[in-house]
């Protein structure tokens, strides 16, 4: 064999692992799927990612999603465990990103059960900054705990948006889903759109949490952003145990009570909300 072929079958072979991965049948701990069909993280990033929270897996997280994408799009798969994003994420059209999901509540969320973000991107930038997570037109993210391990009760800073819903490749910014999140202590959680940006026909469900500034944010609404299932109290930060120390839970309710908006609306031309509990804001809906 000369070397021109050897050299081109190894090209060919290198590409050809590149798509090795194929989509499979997946158990999930969900609050209303058992299985999901789609790649997992670790066959689309060509490794075992850090489930630990020790080292930054964004870029890795970024590469599988740009492939799951140029596959065609589908759905990936992001184990239970922690996550350490030291930069934004993109969740490109026609794509979903999904984790491991316990509906919180008194109890401490279990990394062992629970798809956990360590948010340490974002950290004094506004709401108008590029988000943590970016989901594109027809996207979806579905079974995440997000956490900022560096916020404070009793020092609170400002962060990026959680996530926004947007427009970047896709035609229009619409038809995004949010659904199964844990906005732990979130600054400002969900936005729609940005100022002097609108988005069209979203789905935020079952949200909880105790996000700082305002839970979900609507800024230029086209047509009817709906809201199934958001709870927002002081509760949650507390008694998610995420943080070494968890914090008082007076210092949180105080905090909010002065500052936090649950639901704000900018501009819209319709909505449809069901379940909405906010409970202990400054402003539950405005």
């Amino acid at each position: 064999m000369n070397i021109t072929r050897f050299v081109l079958l190894f090209l060919f072979c290198a590409a050809a692992s590149v798509f090795a991965a194929e989509p499979r049948t997946i158990p999930i701990n969900h609050p209303h799927d058992e299985v999901i069909h789609g790649w997992h993280a670790d066959d689309l990033a060509g490794k075992k990612l850090d489930r630990s929270g020790a080292s930054d897996v964004s870029r890795s997280l970024n590469q599988a999603m740009k492939k799951l994408f140029n596959q065609g799009g589908g759905t990936l798969y992001l184990p239970a465990g922690k996550y350490r994003l030291d930069k934004p994420v993109f969740i490109p059209p026609g794509t979903a990103l999904r984790g491991d999901f316990v509906q919180p509540g008194p109890h401490k969320v279990d990394p062992e059960k629970n798809t956990v973000i360590c948010a340490y991107y974002g950290r004094d930038m506004d709401e108008q900054s590029v988000p943590l997570f970016f989901q594109d037109g027809s996207s979806l993210i579905d079974g995440l705990v997000v956490w900022y391990p560096e916020q404070k009760a009793d020092a609170v800073v400002p962060y990026a948006p959680t996530i926004r819903q947007d427009q970047k490749d896709s035609k229009w910014a619409i038809n995004s889903s949010a659904r199964n999140i844990f906005l732990v202590n979130a600054f400002t959680g969900i936005q729609l759109g940005k100022e002097g940006r609108g988005t069209c026909i979203e789905l935020m469900k079952n949200i909880f949490g105790t996000p700082l500034r305002s839970g979900i944010e609507v800024w230029r609404d086209a047509d009817i952003p709906r809201m199934v299932g958001v709870d927002f109290n002081p509760d949650y930060w507390p008694a998610a145990g995420l943080d070494r120390e968890s914090p008082d839970r007076s210092i949180v309710k105080k905090y909010l009570i002065e500052n936090a908006s649950g639901i704000t609306y900018h501009r819209c031309d319709g909505s449809e909300l069901a379940n909405i509990t906010i409970r202990g804001y400054h402003k539950g809906l405005e």
